[in-house]
């Protein structure tokens, strides 16, 4: 198949598909115009004309054809796609039109393209796609899809820099020049520091070299800040630590989001790092603020923008550091109900050195140490970086918890994982209730399972009477039947990897804004099934850190820190019970996908925090696949449900505030530089969670 791009914008191609030929592998083939730099191409299919993308897919040179400007890449057409889309970036000068060959792929064709070039990596997935008691066509799929879903970002943190994140002097002036300078608000810098002078020296150089300079301030002790915040006049501070230098647009920019943003209560930004040689790395792209990620000490680095009034409000806070400043000030805030009017700015305005000063650990600890105490959370903190915190139900509490399992009762693996809750779950008082949807009669099969399960005094089982499953319907029928305060929807097959995974899960619940709990999930071979969801992620949502092992920290920590998040999966949820009934239980109009991520979303919508617990892990034997997202009979019906929650949907799928803009939306690359960026430079809006 041949088709031809014709250009919306520049650099953007658009062309319409045949209805042929949906839901299949494809090799596409792209010629570019020879340019000295490599460009950078990205397909995407768009989805029933609704503004809705597939995953994003990248080209690369074609093996011995690269001279001649060919490239390739391999990309699954979804049933729904109507159009194809290429972007391209890197060329100055795009060419009029692009011809896209499409070829018919087999799937294990696709697969053998998708490892070409990468065996070690192949051999790698190979050794640790699943148990050695899975047959060697799994063991293959599973591989393969470890593959597909591998890291491999098309272009360098330095190429990203040189394509989006170069500030020329025309691009300061434009900001200069915004509309809304009139607005911006007056800025002093208090530049704290502790007797290191080369780090001071680079700070103090960055301030002077700003395109919108601003009056700064040296703190070298904490008795100083008093006095400074009192003659400063300025509606807000910056707080700076001796080694964190500035980009030369940073305050300008921070004073134009500030403006944008209706002037929030306070305001951090992205970050990375400077080698002594002036080489950027390592970049630091921030989640919006929240409670939990806050308390782990790793978004209180790099510039902050504070309002004068709230330093005035709190003269109490910690003031050795700049970092411990910021995380007093801000769990001060949120325990006043006011962190709601804090936010992010996605673009890069630290630049952190080798010698930057940094708080430690043991005085971040103290910070939340304090704060968990005035709050009365289920709460301990271990003084690391990042702080380890240690959740768990307060000694004696009474909540009780039911937890509800939609299950056919027929499977030797339903009786392993369930006997796994009963045994293994510890500090927490529970029962258990088996929800059987059909309208024959048990089998003897499902009865001796039953049977077996329901020794145990805690377990009971009852029937739904009806003729198609819908977890929906089983989980809400079966919250009717139970009289707890806590409700935690549970699979059948998952097990406990500790006795402390519900104590962890109710222990959360101890901060009242919090009102659904998600846990961690684990495939068999130790790597991460389930590390929260991420709306937008391959043009739908799917769970963070998949296929990460199960130890390894992740990007910036975020695979193993509780945190913050717009939804979690429904394999292992617990909620309040009145938050359940308020909001009608699972949406039962998705009988077969997303009802968990819709009602996750309705509860961060009503006001309610929904929680990722790094340390409640649990064992999934949820298979691993390879292919399409929709496949099977039920695909008709996904379709369906997947069209209506993007359009219910569509501004937290446009823009996750838990995921960072800078941050890639392509599967199995979510930690990857985006290509390009999502920032709305002239419109930033408040993404925070109402209270």
């Amino acid at each position: 198949m041949q088709v031809k791009a014709l250009p919306l914008v520049p650099g953007r191609y658009v062309a319409r598909l045949p209805a042929a030929m949906q839901g299949r592998w494809y090799l596409a083939l792209v010629r570019l115009p020879i340019r000295p730099a490599s460009p950078v191409l990205r397909l995407r299919f768009m989805l029933d004309d609704e503004a809705a993308f597939s995953d994003e897919v990248f080209f690369f040179p074609l093996p011995f054809q690269a001279k001649l400007g060919r490239h390739w890449a391999t990309a699954y057409r979804p049933a729904e796609a109507s159009s194809i889309y290429l972007d391209l970036f890197g060329i100055t000068e795009p060419p009029p039109s692009l011809v896209i060959h499409l070829i018919t792929l087999w799937r294990p064709v696709a697969g053998f393209l998708l490892a070409t070039g990468r065996s070690r990596l192949l051999l790698a997935a190979l050794r640790g796609a699943g148990p050695r008691r899975l047959g060697m066509i799994q063991r293959v799929r599973s591989a393969f899809s470890l593959l597909a879903t591998s890291t491999r970002p098309p272009i360098s943190y330095l190429q990203w820099i040189a394509l989006f994140d170069t500030w020329s002097s025309a691009r300061g002036d434009a900001l200069l020049a915004s509309p809304r300078r009139r607005l911006w608000p007056d800025i002093t810098v208090l530049l704290f520091e502790t007797g290191a002078d080369a780090p001071l020296q680079a700070s103090i150089a960055s301030l002077k070299a700003q395109i919108a300079p601003a009056p700064y301030r040296v703190i070298d002790h904490p008795a100083a800040l008093g006095n400074a915040a009192a003659e400063t006049g300025t509606e807000y501070v910056a707080l700076l630590q001796a080694g964190e230098v500035l980009a030369r647009h940073a305050l300008a920019l921070l004073a134009d989001q500030v403006a944008a943003a209706e002037r929030p209560q306070a305001v951090y930004a992205d970050e990375d790092r400077v080698s002594p040689v002036g080489e950027r790395h390592s970049p630091l792209f921030k989640p919006e603020p929240n409670h939990l990620l806050m308390l782990s000490g790793t978004l209180v680095r790099g510039i902050w923008l504070i309002r004068r009034e709230v330093l005035l409000r709190y003269p109490e806070a910690a003031a050795d550091w700049a970092e411990t400043l910021r995380l007093d000030l801000w769990l001060r805030l949120y325990q006043d109900q006011a962190a709601v009017h804090s936010r992010r700015i996605p673009y890069v305005l630290t630049h952190r050195r080798d010698d930057a000063e940094a708080a430690p650990p043991e005085a971040l600890a103290a910070v939340v140490r304090r704060h968990i105490a005035r709050s009365g959370f289920g709460m301990q903190v271990a003084p690391s970086y990042p702080l380890e915190l240690r959740v768990s139900a307060p000694l004696g509490a009474s909540m009780k918890v039911g937890i509800i399992v939609p299950t056919a009762c027929r499977s030797p693996q339903t009786l392993k994982c369930l006997s796994a809750v009963l045994a293994s779950t510890a500090s927490v008082e529970f029962e258990l209730l088996l929800v059987i949807s059909q309208t024959a009669p048990l089998e003897k099969s499902q009865q001796a399972i039953i049977e077996q399960i329901c020794r145990d005094h805690r377990a009971r089982y009852v029937i739904s009477a009806t003729e198609h499953f819908n977890y929906a319907q089983a989980n809400n029928f079966g919250a009717q039947q139970m009289k707890s305060e806590l409700i935690c929807l549970l699979n059948d097959d998952v097990a406990p990897l500790s006795e402390e995974w519900l104590s962890v899960m109710v222990g959360h619940l101890s901060d009242p804004r919090v009102g659904v709990v998600g846990a961690k999930l684990i495939y068999p071979n130790e790597t991460v099934q389930h590390g929260g969801i991420l709306m937008g992620l391959a043009g739908m949502c799917e769970h963070m850190n998949r296929f990460l092992p199960r130890y390894a920290p992740g990007y910036t920590w975020r695979g193993m820190l509780d945190q913050e998040l717009c939804a979690v999966t429904g394999a292992c949820l617990l909620v309040r019970r009145d938050i359940y009934a308020k909001l009608g239980g699972l949406d039962e109009s998705y009988a077969s996908s997303f009802n968990d991520v819709d009602f996750c979303l309705r509860a961060r919508e009503a006001g309610w925090a929904v929680v990722f617990a790094a340390r409640a892990e649990l064992l999934h034997y949820e298979s691993l696949t390879f292919g399409s997202h929709y496949s099977g009979e039920r695909a008709p019906l996904e379709m369906l449900e997947a069209r209506r929650m993007r359009r219910r949907w569509a501004g937290v799928y446009a823009a996750d505030p838990f995921h960072n803009p800078n941050l890639s939306l392509q599967r199995g690359n979510e930690w990857a530089v985006a290509i390009p960026p999502r920032v709305d430079f002239a419109a930033p809006k408040m993404n925070a969670i109402k209270r």
